[in-house]
């Protein structure tokens, strides 16, 4: 056989392949072994599945605290695939992730403002008669 006629062979029958109907694969994300969500954990907070760490407690000492990922995975006995899931369903939900860190934040600052320090309340037990 002489290569013009495989090549002719193999364009045959590359066509037919075409022609057949081809099959929907549905994808499965990869953090859906990793992450997970439960009502009663974490105020329904995406979370490391198994443990109680949220997505957005991995995603804050990364992004906005600097800590390593290696650092993350020694201190918090993750593995890197825990870890790597936790940043990409992150990257995946930016949005809601984002907002319920900003709630987060802002939910503590009007917390430390209600709360009266013990040297304030200790100045003020000593003033008082």
């Amino acid at each position: 056989m002489t290569q013009s006629s495989k090549t002719s062979k193999d364009a045959i029958k590359a066509n037919a392949d075409r022609s057949k109907p081809r099959v929907m694969r549905v994808a499965t994300p990869v953090y859906d072994r990793h992450i997970e969500v439960s009502e009663d954990l974490r105020g329904g907070k995406p979370r490391v599945a198994g443990r109680r760490i949220a997505v957005e407690d991995i995603v804050a000492m990364h992004l906005y605290h600097g800590q390593t990922i290696q650092y993350i995975i020694d201190n918090y006995k993750l593995t890197p695939a825990q870890v790597y899931a936790a940043l990409t369903y992150y990257y995946d939900h930016r949005d809601q992730i984002d907002q319920s860190l900003t709630d987060g934040v802002a939910q503590y600052e009007r917390n430390k403002a209600a709360r009266v320090s013990l040297v304030a309340q200790k100045q003020a037990a000593l003033m008082a008669p």
